[in-house]
């Protein structure tokens, strides 16, 4: 059977469909066990499959960064909503905490700013904290899942440029011995 080019493009496809769940899959067991741990196995078979699997790897490294992206996002969309219900309720954080203050303040620090605020009302109190709490707890997971991914793409770099290093090696030793050859 002659090379269908259409068939390529659609074997082509396929593959980039496959490995764009795999890439999912093996990042979402990454989230679940906050560790990546589950990625370690793949990538160093990648390594030793070649230079070919180069590919294969910016892939990966492409979606952890969009991922990434995504939960970064989901931060600030966390945080903004955090900011508008307070304001609501009549109390300004102004630039005096930030997402990354939030996950190690306690409830009495938030407290505090409340009275400094001279929020007295009980209700609006065990709401500010409420919210206070929710937006600590997810900002932290967040922030967890954020620097789990900066570990991938900085795994990921490790390995592609190794296996970058390791091909580039070859290739010149295989020149060199080539070399050797016609002399």
């Amino acid at each position: 059977m002659p090379d269908d080019p259409s068939l390529d493009r659609v074997y082509a496809y396929v593959e980039e469909a496959y490995l764009h769940k795999q890439v999912g899959v093996v990042l979402a067991s990454c989230m679940e066990a906050t560790s990546p741990a589950p990625l370690y196995e793949w990538v160093q078979a990648l390594f030793l499959a070649g230079p070919q699997s180069l590919r294969v790897m910016q892939h990966i490294l492409d979606e952890t960064h969009s991922r990434k992206q995504q939960v970064m996002n989901d931060l600030m969309q966390v945080w903004d909503g955090f900011v508008r219900n307070l304001e609501s309720c009549g109390i300004s954080l102004g630039n005096s905490i930030t997402p990354g203050r939030i996950t190690g303040m306690r409830v009495n620090g938030f407290r505090s700013l409340l009275r400094d605020q001279w929020i007295t009302d009980q209700e609006v109190e065990k709401t500010c904290l409420r919210l206070f709490r929710d937006t600590r707890d997810l900002v932290r997971s967040l922030g967890k899942h954020i620097e789990l991914l900066d570990e991938i793409e900085n795994y990921l770099a490790d390995w592609m440029l190794g296996l970058f290093y390791a091909s580039t090696h070859e290739q010149s030793k295989g020149k060199s011995a080539g070399q050797n050859l016609v002399m």
